[in-house]
Order: structure tokens, then sequence, then C-alpha cells
């Protein structure tokens, strides 16, 4: 999926930043200019540094620089899609962080159903229905345009719910236990 939606933007506007390496100047300042960051695997072992991540994708004003450059202050332009196994640790349990992620469950992998992997999937669906994506991810975009938000989804708000609780041992226990 990643390398289909990579192949919608133009190369040089495409990046690969780890949210996990937004609090260091060179890695922050790599998303100047970006307009689509996709991240092909999230740490399962360290918690996101929530305070970067909402100031990222919240829009605010950021500062980094490249290396043997002046810092440069932007505003990040750029969608970010990241994949993951796994629901991300965090310590952040704030209403302001968890409303900035769009969880999309896909359980019908090939892994999960004893199936091999297909190494060249991906590049078979680009070569012959890349048209048919654009035209499609065209009219996301003009929906969500019109309706200012993305569609509500049943199964974003179940894995949202299990995100949050999972990641407070308290709430984890009062649900569980009691």
């Amino acid at each position: 999926l990643e390398r289909i939606q990579r192949r919608l933007v133009p190369k040089e506007f495409v990046s690969a930043v780890s949210p996990f390496s937004w609090g260091k100047d060179y890695f922050v300042a790599a998303l100047a200019g970006v307009r689509l960051n996709v991240v092909g695997e999230l740490s399962d072992n360290e918690s996101i540094p929530a305070a970067m991540f909402k100031t990222v994708i919240g829009g605010d004003l950021i500062t980094g620089r490249h290396p043997t450059h002046r810092p440069i202050t932007f505003q990040n332009e750029a969608a970010h899609i990241f994949m993951s196994n796994h629901l991300i640790n965090t310590r952040d349990h704030s209403e302001a962080f968890f409303a900035r992620w769009l969880i999309v469950e896909f359980p019908n992998s090939r892994l999960c159903s004893g199936l091999p992997l297909d190494p060249m999937l991906s590049e078979r669906i680009i070569q012959s229905e890349m048209p048919g994506i654009a035209q499609w991810a065209l009219e996301g975009a003009a929906r969500l345009l019109h309706n200012g938000a993305f569609s509500s989804s049943a199964v974003h708000d179940r894995l949202m719910a299990k995100w949050r609780c999972t990641s407070n041992s308290l709430e984890e226990f009062i649900h569980e236990a009691c």
C-alpha cells in the first residue's frame, strides 16, 4: 500500500522520516517542503515523542536545520502515513494526542490468511491500476474538502478504544478487572 501511495506524489515531495526522529533538528528539517511522509514501520519498544508529534501534525511552527545550513522555521504541510503491526506506545493519554490519528485495519493480509507474500504485487498494481487509483484518490480528496473532515469509521473507533485502553495501565486494569 505504501509503495502505491508514494507513486501518487512526485519523488521530490516524498520523505520517510519517522516521528521517533522528529525531535532531532536534521530529521525534522527533512519534512520542509514535503507533501507525503510515509514510514514503513514504527518502533514497538519505545514511546512516541508526543509533544513533537503534536507540534508537527498540528501545523505549529517547527525549527530544524539541514547539515551545514542555518536553522529554518517552517510549518508541516505533509500528510503522514505510518505502517505498523501494533498499536504505538505512548505516555500521552490526552485527547489532543489521540485526535491526531486515523487508524486503518487490514484484516485480510496474505500472512494472516496463511498465503505467501507476493513481492511483485505492488508493482503489478502500479503498472495496471494507477490511473484508477489516482482517480479514486482525487474523488476522496474532493469529498474530504467538501465534508471538512474524514468520514467516521467503526473500525477506527474500535481500534482507538483498544489503543487508549492498552496504553494506560490503570484504564486497562479497570477494563479487565472491573
